[in-house]
């Protein structure tokens, strides 16, 4: 990830975000399949929008 800013008229900014998924529920609903999902799905799609996960 580069840590450039952006820069517009009289403006320089840097926008970083951070996502928490949080169930509705307390009982455990991503069990270890869905989560090597979630993941397969972050690794493939995020670098085409220049993010990554750390």
């Amino acid at each position: 990830m580069s840590s450039t800013y952006d820069k517009g008229f009289r403006s320089k900014y840097l926008l970083t975000a951070h996502v928490v998924f949080v169930t509705k529920y307390r009982r455990k609903v991503i069990n270890k399949a869905l989560h090597d999902f979630k993941a397969r799905d972050f690794q493939r799609y995020l670098p085409e929008m220049g993010m990554y996960v750390t």
